[in-house]
C-alpha cells in the first residue's frame, strides 16, 4: 500500500541541510512503490528559495512562502507544514530532530490533532499504523514505539537514514502562507555563537573522545594527555558535556560538532546513534570501553573492552616512550 509521505527541509547556503536529503531516503522508502513524497521548504521569498528546492530529487517541492517565514520559529515551520499537510494529504510528516524539528513537531502535532514519535532512528509501517525505535540511556536500551493515528509526525535522528542524492525536483510549487506578521506571536531575534576557546574538531586530524565512562572529571587528564601524544584534539559525548565535564563546543554528535578526522579514539563512550552520527566519517576508530555490548564496538575497527583508566595510561606511555 503506497503513503504519501510529507519532508521538511532546512536550508543551507545555496541548497538544503544533509540531514533534509537523508528525511527524502527515508520518505521514498516509507512511500512505498510510487508513493508521492513531497517536501515543504518555508521562506520569505520563493525566488530566491527555488535553488535550494531543485536540489531535492525526486519529490515535489512546495515553497510556503510568506514575510512571516524570517526566521525559522517552531510557529513558522508548524504554520508551512500544516498548509502543506492540507495540500497533499500526507500520511506521514518527518522533521529533523534538530532545533528546528524539536521546537516545531509537538506544535504541528497538537494543531493536527495526532501523535508525534521523536528522535527515532526507524520507521515502518504495520497492521497497526506507524512503528518505530528510538534509543535510550546512551544507547543501552531500544524503544519501540507507534501510533495508529495518521498523519503522524516523526523527528528523526540524523544519520539514522543514508542520504539521497541530490537531484532535480519533480516539481516545485510556490503555496501562500498562512502565517501572517499581524498573526505571529514568536519572531527570531538573534543568533550567537557559543564562545569557543579556539580549538577546530571538524579539522582535527586525530580526536580523542571522552564519554561517561570516563567516570569523573578528575580522570579527564587521561584522555588529554593521550590526545596530547597523538598529536590530536579532545573531544566529548553530550553526556560529559552536559555533566559540565568539557565544555559544550567539544561535544561531539548530532546536537554538537560532526569530525572526519583520520583516527578517532573512543574513551569510555558507549556509542548512541546521537553520538556515532558525529564522528562516523572517522576514517580509523579505536573504541575503548569496558561493557562488551557497548554499541559503539559496532562501529570501531579496534576494540578493547577493559576500563579506561587502565587502557589510557598504557597507550600514553607507549607512544611517548616514558617510563611507568
Amino acid at each position: 500500500m503506497n503513503r504519501r509521505v510529507l519532508v521538511l527541509a532546512e536550508p543551507e547556503g545555496d541548497g538544503v541541510t544533509e540531514v533534509s536529503h537523508e528525511l527524502l531516503a527515508a520518505a521514498f522508502r516509507l512511500a512505498g512503490d510510487g508513493g508521492p513524497v513531497s517536501a515543504v521548504l518555508p521562506t520569505p521569498d520563493a525566488s530566491a528559495s527555488m535553488a535550494a528546492a531543485e536540489t531535492l530529487g525526486g519529490a515535489e517541492v512546495l515553497l510556503v512562502e510568506g514575510p512571516a517565514h524570517d526566521g525559522r520559529t517552531g510557529e513558522e515551520t508548524a504554520a508551512a507544514v500544516r498548509a502543506a499537510v492540507e495540500v497533499t494529504a500526507a500520511d506521514l510528516v518527518l522533521l529533523p530532530h534538530t532545533a528546528t524539528g524539536w521546537d516545531a513537531a509537538p506544535l504541528l502535532a497538537a494543531r493536527l490533532e495526532t501523535a508525534v514519535l521523536t528522535g527515532v532512528s526507524s520507521l515502518q509501517w504495520s497492521e497497526d499504523g506507524l512503528t518505530a525505535e528510538r534509543q535510550a540511556f546512551q544507547g543501552k536500551f531500544v524503544h519501540e514505539v507507534g501510533t495508529k493515528r495518521l498523519p503522524a509526525v516523526a523527528t528523526v535522528e540524523r544519520g539514522a537514514f543514508p542520504a539521497r542524492p541530490a537531484g532535480s525536483a519533480a516539481q516545485v510549487r510556490t503555496l501562500a502562507s498562512p502565517l501572517s506578521l499581524e498573526r505571529r506571536r514568536s519572531r527570531l531575534l538573534e543568533i550567537r555563537d557559543a564562545a569557543s576557546e579556539g580549538v577546530d574538531l571538524a579539522a582535527s586530524d586525530v580526536v580523542v573522545s571522552a564519554g561517561r565512562g570516563m567516570g569523573g572529571p578528575e580522570h579527564l587528564h587521561l584522555v588529554e594527555e593521550l590526545a596530547s601524544a597523538l598529536g590530536g584534539a579532545v573531544g566529548a559525548s553530550r553526556a560529559v558535556t552536559d555533566a559540565g565535564w568539557l565544555p559544550h563546543d567539544r561535544q561531539i554528535g548530532s546536537s554538537g560538532v560532526t569530525v572526519a578526522p583520520k583516527l578517532y579514539v573512543a574513551c569510555g563512550i558507549s556509542g548512541a546513534i546521537q553520538h556515532l552520527v558525529g564522528m562516523r566519517g572517522s576514517r580509523f576508530v579505536v573504541a575503548v570501553n569496558k561493557d562488551p555490548d557497548a554499541p559503539i564496538f559496532g562501529a570501531a575497527d579496534v576494540g578493547v573492552v577493559a576500563d579506561v583508566k587502565d587502557i589510557l595510561p598504557a597507550l600514553t606511555r607507549a607512544l611517548t616512550g616514558a617510563d611507568g
